[in-house]
């Protein structure tokens, strides 16, 4: 590392001369230990100038102290907030009054300076003194650098600010300590009057309270590791174009030199990478061990060659069980690369935040709504070749796609590639994607793995994916409900009970007649497929939008309305259009709703309005939903003030509502893994909660359509009470459940017991199906 001896310091820069005051701190920066900054106001402009070389400051281990008052100039408002009736007439406006409007406005070179305050912030290498001078506002302007040895103290009439920095005619000389014994006299004089003022010792001026600034720093910057900052280096390398011809030279004569500071830092082994850890729960601020089954989940995976599937159901801590083994991954081989698939959006902010939380750095979020994503790519790059922290969370959407297998030329061997909601991999366009990837150290993550009736293979690409035919963990949701014993000898539950009550309509016969039309297509039989999936949907559809459902609905609303209990129910509704072929790849497809799917919502709408108008409070939770909105909603939901969220897949995954107590399933189908999720989203523990509801719409045959076309008919029951199985064999209500189906069944000549023989036998056929096309396809 140079010292300032090395630096080919000047006596004096002015901005009229070939030497500017710029190029003094784009060439001193870089090597100070210490600065002690004493400004009059804070200016954008400035920092968008020396930003770059900030960076390279902090890596070298640098600690900085300011003085300055909390205003920015008025031009420099001006450019920065452009809303001239939020200044003052005077030249000032104070940057501690609208943190929210000052981070919307700020360039990506300002951000960068405060992304750098707040990373010394955190690693306590910065402390900020604010003052007014008296009689007027504190104008001083100086800066001094320390290195191991030497001192360098500007002394002049130089703002620190774009202008003063290169175009007003300012000057400044500088003071070099190894010069002469009296000028590191001069300077030990100007060190001492920082000193005083810093101190508050110094009566000519005010002090202010300095959390104000450094409730800026810490609301306006965001929390980056030390890489990142290094790699945000690279983005402000060239400076704003007005300034470009001015400081050409200077900017030509550093750029090369700092990127490859940057590079070596940024690959080198110097870097401290601290491990990550399991997270701080307790109230005492002290690490909590990890429950009892998640060590043992992280011990079956490293037994079982670092790769494998746990099973386990929502609410249990599935992210936490992946992340430990991250944890166990990094102390065996000091490497910190993972690769985190996940489903949305919301996914990848929750895995991002628990990433943080245990302590990994250089955490990249690739999905299409990030939109620092294309700049972010070069980073990505970099870290992918080097042995240090790359973390990159990924939509199972962007995962599949050319352009991120390309991004690790398809070789993942050195990454812990964890997949959230493995079912997911089943999906043809995930499967394809897959298949040409090299893998070496995965996890599967699911609370619904497989797939029920699967005869397209999805099944059996998971098992050969994750080298078994079981998961290597499981923690099913019965046991989720009773809870585990913990050492202190208390039961530790992780969701609540629910009561399972059952409802019924039947297809009306222009529905009937779909529903037949559309099983008649669904049996093909080729290479690739055993079914015609477009035909299985479609089919769905009409249960899942069977017009008898509604008048069911209102009832359930009117008896929860009577019992007072109506507040905090979802309302889960089918979608209104045809599956695309995206969808058809990608399994469920996004959160994305149509016209069709807009036009089924409001219906409903429109028959609960018409019945109980301003009683109940019902919203919307769905794809055009704005993340903003989304919080709100949830907030308002909890709170009660919005008693009925209508949502079609926007609450299936990863998105917690606990106060949630009732749920209507107009819709779920036989995606087991659908509505096992919806079932655990209100199964969360929350303060006050005893159970939850559970109000499922089924549809059967009418007695006239059992008796004219029972085979058909006997579909219809089987796919419905796949999921009423499900929700009713773990419910506290079971036999009160049983006996209300069995009312309904007598209709049909059937009973719950005669129905589950029934769908046994669908299983076997199926399964026989599959034999059967294994040979014809692989002889």
């Amino acid at each position: 590392m140079k010292k300032f001896r090395d630096l080919d310091i000047k006596l004096s820069y002015h901005s009229a001369d070939e030497h500017i005051p710029l190029e003094f701190f784009t060439t001193t920066f870089p090597y100070a230990k210490r600065i002690k900054l004493f400004l009059g106001y804070f200016s954008t402009n400035a920092i968008r100038a020396i930003a770059q070389s900030f960076a390279r400051f902090i890596l070298n281990g640098g600690s900085i102290e300011i003085v300055t008052n909390q205003y920015y100039s008025k031009e420099d408002a001006e450019r920065l907030i452009n809303d001239k009736t939020d200044i003052d007439n005077d030249r000032f406006i104070d940057i501690t009054s609208d943190y929210a409007k000052l981070k919307s406005t700020l360039s990506e070179t300002d951000q960068h300076f405060f992304d750098c305050l707040r990373f010394l912030k955190n690693k306590g290498r910065i402390k900020i003194v604010a003052v007014g001078y008296e009689g007027g506002q504190s104008h001083h302007k100086q800066v001094i650098l320390f290195d191991e040895n030497d001192v360098v103290s500007t002394y002049g009439s130089s703002n620190f600010t774009l202008a003063g920095l290169i175009y007003n005619g300012e000057s400044f000389s500088v003071r070099r300590s190894w010069t002469s014994p009296e000028i590191k006299e001069d300077i030990d004089k100007q060190i001492k009057l920082f000193d005083e003022v810093f101190n508050k010792r110094n009566k000519n001026y005010k002090y202010l309270d300095p959390k104000t600034m450094l409730t800026v720093i810490e609301k306006v910057g965001e929390d980056k590791d030390l890489n990142s900052l290094i790699q945000s280096s690279y983005k402000v390398l060239k400076l704003n174009k007005h300034t470009k011809e001015k400081v050409e030279k200077i900017r030509q004569k550093i750029e090369e030199e700092d990127k490859e500071l940057l590079k070596k830092a940024l690959l080198s082994e110097a870097i401290e990478i601290k491990p990550p850890s399991f997270p701080d729960f307790n109230k005492d601020g002290q690490p909590d061990d990890p429950y009892p089954y998640q060590t043992e989940a992280s011990e079956k995976w490293l037994s079982s060659g670092k790769t494998g599937l746990f099973e386990m159901a929502t609410g249990t801590g599935k992210t936490l069980t992946a992340m430990l083994c991250l944890i166990k991954e990094f102390e065996e081989n000091k490497l910190q690369k993972n690769i985190i698939v996940v489903p949305g959006k919301e996914l990848v902010l929750q895995w991002e935040k628990e990433m943080r939380d245990c302590g990994f750095t250089s955490i990249y979020c690739y999905h299409s709504g990030n939109p620092r994503l294309n700049k972010e790519l070069e980073a990505i790059r970099n870290l992918d070749g080097s042995d240090l922290p790359l973390n990159v969370i990924v939509t199972y959407n962007s995962f599949s796609s050319d352009k991120f297998r390309l991004l690790f030329k398809s070789n993942l061997k050195r990454y812990v590639v964890v997949f959230d909601e493995a079912h997911r991999m089943g999906a043809k366009g995930v499967m394809k994607a897959i298949d040409k990837i090299e893998f070496k150290k995965t996890i599967g993550l699911s609370a619904t793995p497989f797939r029920d009736w699967d005869e397209q293979g999805s099944n059996d690409f998971v098992n050969n994916f994750f080298k078994s035919s079981e998961p290597i963990y499981s923690f099913p949701m019965e046991k989720a409900i009773k809870g585990i014993r913990l050492p202190d000898g208390t039961i530790k539950p992780f969701l609540c009970n629910y009561e399972y009550y059952p409802n019924f309509c039947c297809l009306k016969e222009n529905e009937w007649e779909e529903y037949r039309e559309w099983t008649k297509k669904i049996p093909i039989a080729d290479k690739e497929r055993t079914i015609n999936e477009k035909a299985a949907l479609m089919r769905q559809m009409v249960i899942d939008k069977a017009a008898g459902k509604i008048p069911v609905l209102l009832q359930v609303l009117e008896k929860l309305h009577q019992e007072n209990n109506h507040p905090n129910t979802l309302v889960y509704c089918p979608k209104g259009k045809e599956p695309s072929d995206e969808e058809l790849d990608n399994e469920e497809g996004g959160e994305e709703h149509s016209e069709d799917d807009k036009k089924v919502i409001e219906n409903i709408e429109k028959e609960v309005a018409k019945k109980f108008g301003d009683d109940i409070n019902a919203q919307r939770f769905v794809g055009e939903t704005t993340s903003r909105q989304r919080k709100t909603l949830l907030r308002e939901f909890q709170e009660e003030n919005v008693e009925v969220l209508y949502a079609i897949k926007c609450l299936d995954e990863g998105v917690n509502v606990p106060s949630t107590r009732n749920a209507i399933f107009l819709a779920s189908g036989k995606n087991k893994r659908e509505y096992i999720q919806r079932r655990g989203r209100i199964l969360r523990l929350h303060k006050g909660k005893k159970k939850a509801n559970v109000y499922d719409i089924m549809v059967l045959p009418t007695a006239h359509q059992y008796k004219k076309e029972k085979k058909l008919a006997e579909s219809l029951i089987t796919g419905e009470f796949g999921r009423v199985i499900e929700f009713l064999e773990i419910s506290i209500s079971k036999e009160q459940a049983i006996a209300t189906i069995n009312k309904k069944l007598m209709e049909l000549d059937l009973d719950y017991e005669k129905v589950k023989e029934l769908i046994k036998k669908k299983e076997e056929e199926i399964e026989e199906r599959k034999l059967k096309n294994e040979k014809r396809t692989n002889p």
